[in-house]
C-alpha cells in the first residue's frame, strides 16, 4: 500500500481528551508481606536470565540493565565492567522480574518495574522501585498500579514519567519528583509494550492491541489508529501486537515495529504521513519488532525474532539512500539496541549478553555469562538410571563434554568425559513413553500443547522449551517452570524457576526429574511430589562447580562457592540481602551430605553443638559501599553488625588489601557504623571489595569506580597475603 494511502487511513483516527488530569496516584499498602525464607540464586557478574531493557545515563558513562533474573545492574560504558548489581524484593516464579526502567536526569537514581508487587496483592496491584545507583539503596516504592509494569519513559525535561501497564490497564503519567499522577488513559485493549517521549514532550506508545497513539505534553490524545489498517470495518485497536516505538533525535519522525511481521514503519510526526515501510529479505527473520535511531537521525537500526542459524542479524539502513547493512553480532535474539553518538552501539540479548559494537560491526567489548548454555540438541544430554551421574557438552556443538557425578568426592565430581565414562548413560526418553506435542520455542504459547493426545492447560504466554516422558508421566520444561503431567494431561506438580528450563530428563528408575535451567543450574526434583532435592551450577570452564541442598549444605570446587547465594527479603520497601555460600563456608560446606543428597531423605547432621545450622538461622554483617571517589582516592562504606559483633574489616582495591595491622581490627563492634578509607596512590583503584567478619560468617559488598585509576609508577610495595 502506498505511503499516502496509509497516512489517509491513519488520519481518520479521531482525537479525544483524557479524563482525570491532576488525579493522585493511589499509594496503597501491600496486603501481604514478602517471604523471608532464603531463596537460592546462582550468582555471577552477568545477568542469569534474559535482559529486558537497557538505558544509559544522560552523560553516557553508565549503562543500566534490567532482567528477568530480578536484578538491575550498572555497567561502565567504556569497557562494560560491572559497577554494581542490585536485587529487588522477589519470590519464586515471576515476582520480581524486571521489564522496564527510567533514569533521573541527573543520572543518580533509577526507577524500575515489571512483575513487581503482584505476588503480595493477589495480583491486583504492581509497584515500582526507585534506587540510588551509587549505593544500591532502595529509596522509594511507588504503589497502586493495577497491572504489571510493561514499559517506562521519562520526558527530556525530567518532569514526566510514563508507565505502560499490562492486560489493557492502560497508561499512567506521573510527576517524577512527587509521584503524583498527572493524567491517565485506560482505553487500551492490551498491554502498553513501549513508550517514548519526543524532545518537545510529545509521548508515543505502541500496544499489543495493534494501535499507535500520540499524546501532547498535557495529556491530550491527538492520534490513535491501528496498524496495519483494518480492511473489514471492524472495531479499532483489536489488531496484532506492535513493537517498539522511537522518535528521531529531532522529534520530526518516529519509527515503530511489529511483533509478528518483518516490517518497520517510519512516520512524519507533523503531517502524520508514512514515509517508509522497511523490510528485509531473510527467510529466518520472523519479525522486526524494534527500531533505534542513530544519534544523527540519518540511520535506523532494526532487529527482531530470528530463527535462522548463526549469529542474530542486526540491520542498519540509511534512510536517504536505502542502503541496508547486515551486522552479524551478539548471541541469540536481541532485546535492546542503544546507539551512541559516535556511531557505536550497545546491544543486549536473551543469552543474556552485552556487547559494544563498533561502526563497522566489530565487537569492541562483550560480556557473557560463565554458565553452560543448555540450548544444545536434546539428545546431547545423557544420564544414568538414578539421575546421580550425567554428561553434557560445555559448548554447543558438543565437542567438549563433561561428566558431573553427585556422589563423587569434590575433586572428582566435575571431569572430562570419555567414552568409557559415558557408557550406560542415556538421552531423555521421547519415544517409549507418553507422547508430547509442543512447539519448543519462545513463541510456543501460540500453539496448543498436548500430552498423550489430551490438551495441557498452561498459563497465558507459557511456552514449552523441553520435554521427556515415560509410560506414566511427562516432564515439561517451560520458560519459567518445570512440571509433570499424567496420561490425562493433568498437571501433577509444577515448580517455579528463575529462567527457562531448556532441557529436562526423567531418571530411568522413575525417582527424579532433572531440569537444566537457563541460569546455568541443574535442579533435581522428586518425580512424584515435585520436592526439590538438589541444585548444581557448572561453570563453562569445565572446572568450577557448586552443588547444594535445599537446607543450604553444599559442596564445591575451590572457589566454586562464589557462584551460589540466597536472597533474603527484608520487606518490600528495603533492598533484600544476597548472602553467598562463601560467607558461610565454616557452617555449610558439607561434601558428605551432598554425596547422599539423592538417597532417601535424611536428617541433617549436627554441627557439633547439638543442632544443625539452617539458612534461616544464619546471619552475616550487612556491608554497603556508599561511594567511590576515584579522584580523591576515598571509599566510604557502612556496616550493620547483624547477629554477631564485627571483629574485623577488610578493604581490597583490585584484590590488594588496603587495611593492615591494627587498622583491620574493630574489636567486636555491634550495631551500625560508617567509615571512609583512603586508597594509597601507588595502587590501582577500580574494583573495591569490603568485608566485615564476625565469628561465624562475613558480610561483603563489591563495586567499581566510574573512572578507574591505574597504579602509579615508581617504587612499589610488596604485599604478602598468608
Amino acid at each position: 500500500m502506498p505511503a499516502g494511502a496509509l497516512s489517509r487511513c491513519f488520519s481518520a483516527a479521531l482525537a479525544r481528551a483524557l479524563a482525570g488530569v491532576g488525579a493522585s496516584l493511589a499509594l496503597v499498602a501491600a496486603t501481604a508481606a514478602p517471604t523471608a525464607s532464603p531463596q537460592p540464586r546462582v550468582v555471577y557478574e552477568m545477568h542469569t536470565a534474559r535482559i529486558n531493557q537497557i538505558r544509559a545515563t544522560p552523560d553516557l558513562t553508565r549503562l543500566i540493565t534490567v532482567s528477568q533474573d530480578k536484578t538491575l545492574r550498572v555497567w561502565r560504558v567504556a569497557d562494560l565492567a560491572l559497577m554494581r548489581s542490585i536485587a529487588v524484593p522477589s519470590e519464586g516464579g515471576e515476582e520480581g522480574a524486571l521489564r522496564s526502567l527510567a533514569i533521573t536526569p541527573d543520572g543518580r537514581e533509577v526507577i524500575v518495574g515489571g512483575w513487581t508487587g503482584l505476588a503480595w496483592t493477589q495480583g491486583q496491584q504492581a509497584q515500582a522501585y526507585r534506587f540510588d545507583l551509587a549505593s544500591g539503596q532502595l529509596r522509594q516504592v511507588y504503589r497502586g498500579f493495577p497491572a504489571l509494569i510493561e514499559s517506562m519513559a521519562i520526558s527530556a525535561d525530567g518532569r514526566r514519567l510514563a508507565i505502560g501497564l499490562g492486560g489493557g490497564a492502560g497508561l499512567r503519567v506521573l510527576d517524577w519528583s512527587s509521584g503524583r499522577e498527572l493524567w491517565a488513559d485506560s482505553e487500551y485493549g492490551e498491554r502498553v509494550g513501549f513508550a517514548d517521549f519526543s524532545v518537545d514532550g510529545t509521548l508515543a506508545t505502541t500496544s499489543a492491541d495493534g494501535c499507535l497513539r500520540l499524546y501532547t505534553p498535557q495529556g491530550q490524545l491527538v492520534f490513535r489508529a491501528e496498524y496495519p489498517p483494518r480492511q473489514d470495518g471492524g472495531p479499532a485497536c483489536r489488531g496484532s501486537a506492535l513493537g517498539g516505538v522511537r522518535f528521531s533525535p529531532d522529534g520530526r519522525q518516529l519509527a515503530f515495529g511489529l511483533q509478528d511481521r518483518v516490517e518497520i514503519v517510519v512516520m512524519d510526526v507533523g503531517s502524520r504521513q508514512f514515509r517508509h515501510r522497511l523490510r528485509v529479505d531473510d527467510p529466518g527473520q520472523r519479525s522486526l519488532c524494534c527500531p533505534n535511531w542513530s544519534a544523527d537521525g540519518q540511520r535506523l537500526h532494526m532487529h527482531g525474532a530470528y530463527d535462522g542459524d548463526g549469529p542474530t542479524p542486526l540491520y542498519r539502513i540509511t534512510l536517504a539512500s536505502g542502503q541496508l547493512d547486515r551486522l552479524s553480532v551478539g548471541r541469540q535474539r536481541f532485546t535492546n539496541v542503544l546507539p551512541l553518538p559516535d556511531g557505536e552501539l550497545l546491544v543486549s540479548t536473551t543469552t543474556p549478553s552485552l556487547a559494544r559494537i563498533g561502526r563497522d560491526g566489530t565487537v569492541l567489548a562483550e560480556k557473557l555469562p560463565p554458565n553452560i548454555d543448555f540450548q544444545f540438541a536434546w539428545d546431547q544430554w545423557r544420564m544414568d538410571r538414578t539421575g546421580a551421574r550425567l554428561s553434557l557438552p560445555v559448548d554447543g556443538p558438543g565437542r567438549d563434554r563433561r561428566i558431573f557425578d553427585v556422589g563423587a568426592p569434590p575433586d572428582r565430581a566435575y571431569t572430562v568425559a570419555t567414552s568409557t565414562d559415558e557408557a550406560g548413560l542415556e538421552a531423555p526418553s521421547r519415544g517409549a513413553g507418553l507422547a508430547v506435542e509442543a512447539w519448543l520455542d519462545s513463541f510456543g504459547y501460540q500453539r496448543p500443547v498436548r500430552v498423550a493426545g489430551q490438551p495441557l492447560r498452561l498459563k497465558p504466554f507459557q511456552s514449552v522449551r523441553s520435554w521427556a516422558s515415560d509410560k506414566l508421566r511427562a516432564a515439561l520444561g517451560t520458560q519459567w517452570s518445570v512440571l509433570v503431567a499424567d496420561a490425562s494431561a493433568r498437571i501433577v506438580w509444577e515448580q517455579d524457576l528463575p529462567a527457562p528450563a531448556y532441557q529436562v530428563h526423567l531418571s530411568r528408575d522413575g525417582r527424579f526429574v532433572v531440569a537444566a535451567v537457563g541460569d546455568g543450574s541443574l535442579r533435581w526434583y522428586d518425580a512424584a511430589t515435585g520436592t526439590e532435592r538438589l541444585g548444581a551450577f557448572l561453570h563453562v570452564n569445565g572446572r568450577d562447580w557448586i552443588a547444594w541442598r535445599p537446607d543450604g549444605f553444599y559442596a564445591s570446587s575451590p572457589g566454586g562457592d562464589e557462584y551460589l547465594g540466597w536472597l533474603v527479603n527484608r520487606g518490600d520497601d528495603q533492598e533484600p540481602d544476597l548472602l553467598r555460600a562463601v560467607q558461610f563456608e565454616r557452617s555449610l560446606y558439607r561434601p558428605d551430605l551432598l554425596q547422599a543428597a539423592l538417597e532417601a531423605p535424611d536428617v541433617p547432621r549436627s554441627n557439633g553443638n547439638g543442632r544443625a545450622p539452617t539458612l534461616a538461622a544464619l546471619s552475616a554483617p550487612r556491608v554497603r559501599i556508599t561511594s567511590i571517589d576515584a579522584e580523591a582516592r576515598k571509599v566510604a562504606f557502612t556496616v550493620h553488625a547483624g547477629g554477631s559483633p564485627v571483629r574485623e574489616i577488610g578493604v581490597y582495591a583490585d584484590g590488594i588489601p588496603i587495611l593492615g595491622g591494627g587498622s583491620r581490627t574493630v574489636g567486636g563492634a555491634s550495631g551500625s557504623f560508617s567509615s571512609t578509607v583512603a586508597i594509597p596512590r601507588g595502587l590501582p583503584l577500580d574494583r573495591i571489595r569490603v568485608e566485615a567478619m564476625s565469628s561465624a560468617s562475613f558480610g561483603l559488598d563489591e563495586a567499581a569506580a566510574l573512572h578507574p585509576q591505574p597504579a602509579t609508577t615508581g617504587r612499589g610495595t610488596l604485599w604478602v597475603v598468608a
